[in-house]
C-alpha cells in the first residue's frame, strides 16, 4: 500500500495534497490496534465483570488457553 500511495503522491496532480502516504499509516496503525487479539480479550473479561450482576445479557469466558505465548 506504500508503495501505491508514493505513487500517487508523484504521479497525481493532487496526491501530494491528500498525503495517501500518511493515510495508509493511520489504516495499518487502526488495523493493528483492531486486531490485538489480547486487548479484546481483557475487554471482554471486564465487560463480563461489569455486567457479571445483570440478567440481561452475558458474556463468555475468557480463559486465554489460545492465547499465544509471547
Amino acid at each position: 500500500m506504500y508503495a501505491g500511495a508514493t505513487l500517487m503522491e508523484k504521479l497525481w496532480k493532487d496526491g501530494r495534497r491528500l498525503r495517501p502516504r500518511e493515510v495508509v499509516a493511520e489504516f495499518e496503525k487502526t488495523l493493528g490496534d483492531e486486531l490485538d487479539l489480547m486487548r479484546e480479550a481483557a475487554n471482554c473479561s471486564l465487560l463480563r465483570r461489569n455486567f457479571s450482576t445483570r440478567r440481561c445479557c452475558s458474556c463468555p469466558r475468557c480463559t486465554g488457553t489460545s492465547a499465544p505465548a509471547k
